[in-house]
């Protein structure tokens, strides 16, 4: 059986994931997460039978929607383009973005800096998926950051007065 014909309750790991996206603070995100294909089917699965406007970029593919991977956007194979799209859409839409890679374009910077301030209330999503270390620190404090799993990171304990690891 492939995932493409499981019911949507069989994909609780996607379902969840969509809620953290949807409910998240801020329009920019970025997603790490160890199976990004796996990842990707169910969310395509869910796209398909919620009806839900998720789009997805891949450098060379440019911006497709997960409902229809034949439906392209045209003129969207490079990400600055498929930026200026995303901000000219006046619909919802999470947008998921793979594969962004360094040095990114001033311009692209400032675009994903514009996307990081909501100008209405869920407008979209734009979700940076496995980005580079250096993008999220240039990015600051208008990127917030989801885990599919959380990372192995040890919890803050306070003892004696002092926070310990």
């Amino acid at each position: 059986m492939t995932s493409s014909i499981l019911p949507i309750a069989a994909q609780p790991a996607a379902a969840e994931l969509l809620g953290r996206i949807l409910d998240a603070s801020g329009p920019l995100l970025a997603l790490h997460h160890a199976d990004g294909e796996d990842l990707l089917d169910q969310l395509r699965v869910m796209a398909r039978h919620s009806g839900q406007a998720i789009y997805l970029w891949r450098a060379g593919h440019g911006l497709t929607s997960l409902r229809d991977m034949h439906a392209a956007m045209p003129n969207s194979l490079r990400l600055g383009a498929a930026l200026r799209h995303i901000q000219q859409s006046q619909h919802f839409g999470v947008y998921l973005l793979q594969g962004v890679d360094l040095p990114l374009a001033a311009s692209e910077l400032l675009a994903l800096r514009q996307a990081g301030v909501a100008v209405a209330p869920r407008l979209r999503r734009i979700v940076l998926l496995n980005p580079p270390t250096q993008v999220i620190d240039e990015l600051g404090d208008s990127v917030m950051r989801l885990w599919v799993d959380e990372p192995d990171v040890p919890r803050p304990r306070l003892r004696d007065g002092r926070w310990l690891l």
